[in-house]
């Protein structure tokens, strides 16, 4: 059969390498790998991309009305029998099987975050809900959600949480001092003063003053003392941070999966975070604190060496890419 999916997410510059871009990228990887010779995989995007991988992607122009007009077109020349909208965006007309990737519903409970995106976020819902054979999600969180909104949709959800590629510890970057982390962006779904006002609140304690937060994406116009903003960086960069950090911080009041959680932990890094930003699935292998005497309390044991370090193999054994990639190619028939 042949597939086509949307690689438009990769035509965001370095500012918007977050979410739909990683989750792209890592798809195309895990179905170079792993997808079955029956199937021919194409993706589509609507710039020039040289992307490195056996997958072809293809350039559908215009920009302008892309889903309306030159996506079905595309799809229409290449004989595409499935169509998957990883961005959660379906083509204005498609004869093929459907599936679509929900991304989540926090533009729904936090709107007030979402002020220039959230009717393009919600005419999206309108129609993968509507029109799409099959909607996957990232966790059971995400289900009983869509099932609250849509109750027609239940029969149509299958959760697949993401993979990941075992790539274990790698060697920790050299820093002058310890350091937490936080890897992502800067949108106040994040809630990044939260995390900020919980560090500051540890390193004002005695004995802590030499410690950081490193901010991995953001570019915060003012922050606490302490806290380093080292901007977009590459995976492999990141896993050096990963592997030298005294834990990974992540604070979000709204997550439909968290990837750096599920990177650091496989790092074998710590991870502290709130119960929103972490999904019931991963929730066992991290420390919860869902107020700010719980987070800086679990910063001081962090920093003892009193949090357990993840178990990597096992972790990376129950979120993985193989399965994944099983569990969706049975959906195409």
């Amino acid at each position: 059969m042949k597939i086509g999916l949307d690689a438009g997410a990769l035509c965001a510059d370095s500012t918007g390498q977050f979410g739909t871009y990683r989750y792209t990228q890592e798809l195309l990887w895990a179905l170079e790998t792993y997808g079955s010779p029956v199937h021919s995989y194409q993706a589509f995007a609507f710039c020039d991309l040289h992307y490195d991988s056996s997958i072809p992607v293809h350039s559908a122009k215009p920009s302008i009305g892309w889903t309306k007009l030159a996506l079905p077109a595309a799809l229409l020349i290449k004989g595409i029998d499935v169509y998957i909208a990883v961005n959660q965006e379906l083509p204005g007309f498609f004869a093929g099987k459907k599936i679509a990737i929900s991304h989540g519903l926090s533009f729904l409970f936090h709107r007030h975050m979402y002020y220039y995106d959230y009717h393009r976020l919600h005419a999206q819902l309108e129609r993968y809900t509507n029109k799409s054979d099959y909607i996957i999600v990232s966790s059971e969180r995400v289900r009983n959600e869509m099932i609250r909104y849509r109750p027609d949709t239940e029969a149509r959800i299958r959760v697949l949480p993401f993979g990941i590629r075992a790539y274990g510890p790698a060697e920790a970057e050299l820093t002058a001092r310890p350091y937490f982390l936080f890897a992502g962006s800067d949108q106040p779904v994040k809630n990044l003063p939260f995390l900020l006002s919980a560090f500051k609140s540890f390193r004002n304690e005695h004995g802590y003053q030499d410690v950081e937060l490193i901010l991995a994406g953001p570019n915060l116009s003012s922050v606490p003392d302490g806290v380093r903003q080292v901007g977009h960086l590459n995976r492999e960069k990141l896993q050096k941070l990963y592997s030298g950090a005294l834990a990974y911080v992540t604070a979000s009041v709204y997550e439909s999966f968290n990837y750096p959680v599920l990177e650091a932990l496989t790092a074998g890094c710590p991870v502290i975070g709130t119960s929103s930003a972490v999904i019931p699935e991963m929730q066992d292998a991290v420390t919860l604190a869902d107020s700010k005497k719980a987070f800086t309390a679990a910063l001081r044991d962090a920093y003892a060496g009193r949090l357990p370090k993840p178990d990597r193999v096992a972790i990376a054994e129950r979120f993985s890419w193989r399965k994944y990639v099983r569990s969706l190619e049975e959906l195409f028939v």
